[in-house]
């Protein structure tokens, strides 16, 4: 109709224009949300992630606060469970490295929960952290049991030595 120079060709024109420029418009903004969905979907997955690591990690931190070095039978065994545990500890730690890379990314990439993404991580690197020291000191604590168990062990080997000699000079 605009090439047919049709009377109203101009106001043909123009709507053609503004309708290609609502279309722009339509598809800038539609653009904007699918980023700002995959984001949030990104967040989420990375939320999964972390509270699932939050109370792998919580667990563990309960196994390694039970006091069961004060307890000083199979303490030999106790400590095996326990070196074990720590390999578990060592080859989950993965996981949380996975996790503060994926947290840099986005952060790096100016994600809108920055704030938070850095909080979360931060709190799962004090809960792993504090994770370490509680196993450690659990670890030394079952090392000290263990070697006041064969040092008591020995004491009582010796008292019953002495007890023996004293009853044969008694008896000569």
């Amino acid at each position: 109709m605009i090439e047919a120079e049709h009377f109203a060709s101009q106001e043909i024109a123009d709507r053609i224009s503004d309708t290609a420029a609502r279309i722009e418009r339509i598809q800038e903004k539609k653009k904007e949300r699918q980023s700002t969905l995959k984001d949030a979907v990104q967040f989420h997955h990375f939320i999964l992630e972390s509270d699932e690591l939050s109370g792998w990690v919580e667990e563990k931190q309960n196994v390694c606060l039970e006091q069961d070095y004060l307890d000083f039978t199979n303490l030999q065994g106790k400590l095996q469970k326990h070196e074990i545990f720590e390999n578990e500890l060592n080859s989950n730690h993965d996981r949380v490295e996975y996790l503060e890379d994926i947290g840099a990314k986005m952060m790096d990439n100016q994600h809108y929960a920055s704030n938070d993404i850095k909080a979360i991580l931060d709190k799962i690197s004090e809960s792993w952290t504090s994770l370490l020291e509680t196993c450690q000191h659990k670890k030394q604590k079952l090392e000290e049991a263990y070697n006041e168990m064969l040092y008591n062990r020995g004491v009582s080997d010796l008292e019953n030595w002495l007890a023996e000699i004293e009853v044969g000079i008694i008896v000569s």
